[in-house]
């Protein structure tokens, strides 16, 4: 008797232990979408078409490249106001570097 009662307890904690384990993916999953899809609805509001999305739990990685600076700023800004954002966005065209060494001196 008393071994049936060890098996019964230890398989009620191992079924709840996957229970558990699934319901963590699923929320994960539910979290991630949710959050993906906040921000696409508030970047497609703002005309910011160029801006694409990747989520890993609450990160949020933005990435495309932006017609200019304040455009990245401004899906920056946006995103941040919903979740942590990681930005890999590029500018475009790429601002061009001083010709010369010297040119760095002329602007301080």
């Amino acid at each position: 008797m008393r071994l049936s009662v060890t098996l019964v307890t230890g398989a009620f904690f191992s079924a709840a232990f996957v229970i558990c384990i699934a319901l963590a993916y699923v929320a994960v999953g539910v979290i991630e979408g949710w959050t993906i899809k906040t921000i696409d609805e508030a970047h497609e509001a703002a005309g910011l078409d160029w801006v694409a999305q990747e989520a890993s739990g609450l990160n949020i990685t933005l990435s495309g490249t932006a017609p200019s600076e304040a455009a990245r700023f401004q899906a920056m800004q946006l995103a941040t106001t919903i979740t942590v954002v990681k930005d890999s966005s590029i500018i475009w065209p790429l601002p061009q570097p001083p010709k010369s060494y010297l040119q760095y001196f002329r602007w301080y």
